[in-house]
């Protein structure tokens, strides 16, 4: 009870922790409750790994870092490629003068008068093509994104290996521990069993107190035995959800950006 009690404390702990609370910050009733899983079948191995495959943060996170590099990739290839622009341009200019013998010869203060009359406008428009010659830092900057792009596929196919491992090996453990919660549970009611069946004997004296105390202490551990399996159970059942990614979603807690429609 002492090791639970202090496993409980560092799991508050480490809650207050991941949502920013200080112990100080928070009142004197708060209490965090998760709310209870009514659905205790587990995935078979099959949905488990389909599931896991798609749903796990660091798998999504590969993915999309994948499709970053694609675009950087076709962003320095498109870098190596001949260059046509279309250049325009629109100003004014203000012509100062005093009409008497040339409109382009006066005070400069006349400039602003004539920068709207026609011959103060000027405008250009044209094309402009430019081909690189060698262009050797274009070359090596589309040689170094497509080598971050087979890197990121790289990565993202050890991260699929490593996530298929980690959920068979966590279906393995929790198809242990449902057998032996299974065998702990017919333990515990054949030692129920056996334990009425004495006490019925020393009812009618053909037995002892001595029997009926040891086949209690039989009862006992097969009890403690069947907690503590079920336990276990539950342990790997969440390991498996946790391998899979879809732990949050069992307590409806779900990390979604708004214009994904998840309602805060």
């Amino acid at each position: 009870m002492l090791l639970t009690e202090q496993q409980v404390t560092l799991a508050r702990n480490q809650l207050l922790e991941l949502i920013e609370q200080g112990e100080a910050q928070l009142p004197q009733s708060w209490q965090a409750d998760l709310p209870e899983v009514t659905d205790d079948k587990s995935p078979d191995l099959v949905n488990a790994l389909a599931t896991g495959l798609k749903k796990r943060p660091d798998l999504q996170q590969a993915r999309l870092e994948i499709e970053s590099r694609k675009i950087a990739l076709v962003y320095a290839d498109n870098q190596r490629l001949p260059r046509l622009d279309l250049e325009a341009s629109l100003g004014v200019n203000g012509l100062s003068g005093n009409g008497d013998n040339t409109k382009y010869d006066g005070d400069w203060h006349r400039s602003a008068s004539r920068a709207l009359e026609q011959d103060g406008t000027s405008w250009y428009a044209g094309l402009r093509f430019s081909v690189p010659l060698q262009n050797r830092t274009a070359k090596a900057r589309y040689r170094d994104a497509a080598a971050q792009d087979k890197q990121s596929i790289y990565r993202l196919r050890r991260a699929e290996i490593s996530a298929e491992t980690t959920i068979r090996s966590a279906h393995a453990v929790l198809d242990l521990g449902e057998e032996r919660l299974e065998v702990a549970k017919r333990y515990a009611d054949l030692a129920q069993t056996t334990l009425d069946q004495e006490t019925r004997r020393l009812q009618e004296g053909l037995s002892n107190t001595f029997r009926v105390l040891t086949f209690q202490n039989a009862l006992v551990d097969a009890k403690i035995r069947e907690v503590s399996a079920k336990t276990d159970y539950y342990r790997a059942q969440t390991s498996l959800y946790e391998a899979m990614g879809t732990n949050l979603e069992r307590y409806n807690i779900v990390a979604a950006l708004p214009h994904e429609g998840v309602t805060p």
